[in-house]
């Protein structure tokens, strides 16, 4: 019983794992191509989008 219960535990671990390198992944994506904020500025100084 106690080995039946490490490997769904181990399988959670697993699953949960696989999440967290997929955001991560989204999130280099993201940061990469500037869509977590823009790059461009106005003359203020200011981000151009909001």
């Amino acid at each position: 019983m106690l080995v039946n219960r490490r490997l769904a535990l181990e399988g959670q671990l697993m699953a949960q794992q696989a999440q967290l390198d997929a955001l991560a992944a989204q999130a280099r994506l993201k940061l990469d191509s500037h869509q977590l904020w823009p790059l461009d500025v106005d003359e203020d100084g200011a981000h151009a989008y909001p």
